[in-house]
């Protein structure tokens, strides 16, 4: 659409978008150069064109710098003019499908933007991403840093969190959290990367050291974990404020080695690195040796109480010295606990010394903290000595229905229920009881008592009936059949054996 006023044109470029300008240089009221400079400032992709009878170098570099397609001088020659166009016309259509590939690139950006962030993350926390300026980068990368520079001059801070073993609602607190910095407008800029089912990390950014205020967002982390989760559930734990991007893996180290602190401190902790053991130099623990000797001779004496002053003791010792690695702490306990297997291996591991062993390992190294390790040591002391005492009484509770059979063998109804009835027990479990124990049944145990005490009454002159109902026995064949069975002889054979000897 042609106009003769440039402040029309631009009135109209304001209006509706503007792909080709065609435009003399020199007009009243404004030169093309300023119409140009004003229209690309409403639409920046628009393509200039100047048609000039003037060949000023100066009015040619003015053009240049504004990315005019072309400069066509008067008077105009059609063909050329046309193929200007056509160069215009074919800038318009790849702008505009480079426009529409980005729009389709950063929708999935949008899409997928945690998957990118988490990627970036692992990147900084591992050093495997490169802050020189030649350094190529993804449409991705570039999205993301856009919001959250990577900078030489910035400082920066990992935070990490990390929930005990089951928890749920765990997201929850991580959107607490995120909510919470948000609504804070001195807060810093941040990533939020969970790393998986129990671990996340908050990367934070500072333009200046002192805008960082650690008391601040410590409070706000653990106000974010108790509004979710309560007083001891997720443990926070973070490293050094650092100068540049490529100190962030610095951060996180330091805030790793924290977290070890988890261990003596406990779920709900808020943890700096300072005082926290090195990750490759570590102070020994204190040595197991005497409270093993202790723990031995505990249980050779079979004292529980013993047993579990000496843990409580060792408990003490490694309280007292939070400078050493968990995993050391673990295997001084796995010593301790090795003195009961194989001769007491966990009721509920599989059956074997080498299996219990094992067995034993993986559940202690499973634990997190001091106090678990602490407690579940102590409760394999008590199951321990539990099935001392359970084997004790199962044993005076055998000896009882041995001596009650003994006693009544000769009562023609003594059943399993009438001795279940003695020590109170129901019969399906005293028989499994006295089979387990004694590797017969009670209905074996009674006929062998029964049949032993006639053996002695056939060295008698009682007739065999009378010695049949003596032992419990109202039918004189199945006495006769019974005996056979068990000495491989009938009663009255037996008898003449024993009168000749």
């Amino acid at each position: 659409m042609p106009f003769e006023n440039p402040l029309e044109a631009l009135e109209r470029a304001g209006q509706e978008t503007v792909d080709i300008v065609l435009s003399d240089i020199r007009m009243p009221h404004m030169d093309g150069i300023e119409l140009c400079r004003n229209i690309l400032k409403i639409n920046p992709s628009a393509s200039i064109i100047f048609i000039s009878g003037y060949s000023d170098k100066e009015y040619l570099l003015s053009a240049i710098q504004m990315s005019a397609v072309d400069y066509v001088e008067k008077p105009v020659n059609v063909p050329q003019l046309e193929s200007v166009l056509e160069r215009a016309v074919l800038r318009i259509r790849q702008l505009r499908s480079m426009q529409k590939d980005q729009q389709a690139a950063l929708e999935i950006v949008q899409k997928n933007r945690q998957m990118y962030i988490d990627q970036l993350v692992a990147k900084l926390i591992h050093g495997q991403l490169s802050f020189t300026d030649a350094a190529p980068k993804s449409f991705a990368l570039q999205t993301l840093l856009e919001k959250f520079p990577l900078t030489g001059s910035d400082f920066y801070r990992v935070y990490l969190w990390r929930c005990r073993k089951n928890s749920t609602n765990f997201d929850a607190a991580i959107q607490s959290a995120f909510s919470l910095l948000r609504s804070e407008k001195c807060m810093p800029d941040f990533l939020i990367s969970k790393k998986d089912e129990r671990n996340c990390l908050f990367l934070l950014r500072f333009s200046s050291h002192l805008d960082c205020d650690t008391p601040k967002i410590g409070m706000l982390f653990m106000q974010s974990i108790r509004q979710v989760h309560g007083e001891h559930s997720i443990s926070c734990s973070y490293g050094d404020l650092m100068q540049g991007a490529e100190n962030i893996r610095a951060s996180y180290n330091q805030a790793v080695i924290a977290m070890q602190q988890n261990f003596y401190s406990g779920y709900g902790s808020l943890l700096s690195c300072e005082n926290s053991p090195s990750a490759f130099e570590s102070p020994k623990a204190p040595s197991p040796a005497a409270p093993l000797s202790a723990l031995t001779e505990g249980i050779r004496s079979r004292s529980r109480c013993a047993c579990e002053e000496c843990l409580k003791e060792f408990y003490r010792s490694c309280r007292a010295r939070t400078d050493i690695l968990s995993d050391i702490i673990k295997n001084e306990y796995f010593k301790l606990l090795s003195v009961f297997a194989p001769e007491n291996s966990p009721v509920s591991a599989p059956q074997g010394p080498d299996t219990a062993i094992r067995f034993l390992w993986k559940q202690l190294n499973g634990l997190e903290t001091l106090e678990e390790c602490h407690s579940f040591c102590l409760a394999e002391i008590a199951q321990y000595f539990d099935q001392l005492e359970s084997m004790a009484s199962d044993k005076k509770i055998i000896l009882e229905i041995m001596r009650y059979v003994q006693k009544h063998y000769s009562n023609h109804e003594l059943y399993i229920d009438t001795i279940a009835k003695q020590v109170h027990m129901s019969p399906n479990y005293l028989s499994s009881l006295f089979k387990k124990e004694t590797g017969k049944t009670i209905g074996n145990y009674i006929t062998e008592v029964r049949l032993e005490q006639s053996c002695r009454l056939l060295s008698s002159d009682k007739k065999l009936l009378d010695i049949a109902l003596a032992v419990g026995y109202t039918d004189m064949n199945y006495y006769s059949k019974l005996f056979k069975k068990y000495y491989h002889v009938t009663p009255s054979e037996y008898r003449n054996r024993v009168s000749i000897k």
